[in-house]
């Protein structure tokens, strides 16, 4: 037997199809809805944003252009988006400039 999944998850329903289009849907009866969600292959697709070339970042330890006591330490300062969440990526680069700017004041 196979495992059962939430309707709400990797699936399209009726809620969801409903809800993305209300204005086409309006007069669209809950049955025929659900009978093209169920007949229907979803596909997921997971992209990158490539960098510009002319887009770059002038210090390796994200300090704002030509202001000595600024410094960025959010997902700004990527040079490109990944298609996963960066948040883990943006702490390590906080606690990397952190350090910098411990040193520098010492």
């Amino acid at each position: 037997m196979a495992a059962r999944q939430h309707p709400d998850v990797r699936k399209s329903n009726a809620e969801a199809m409903k809800g993305e289009e209300p204005k086409l849907t309006k007069l669209a009866p809950h049955w025929s809805l659900a009978d093209v969600a169920r007949h229907a292959v979803d596909f997921w697709l997971t992209t990158e944003d490539v960098p510009k070339p002319d887009n770059r970042v002038l210090d390796a330890t994200c300090k704002a252009h030509e202001l000595d006591n600024l410094y960025v330490v959010d997902t700004s300062v990527f040079p490109s988006i990944g298609a996963v969440n960066p948040a883990l990526t943006a702490m390590a680069n906080a606690i990397r400039v952190g350090e910098h700017l411990l040193s520098r004041m010492s």
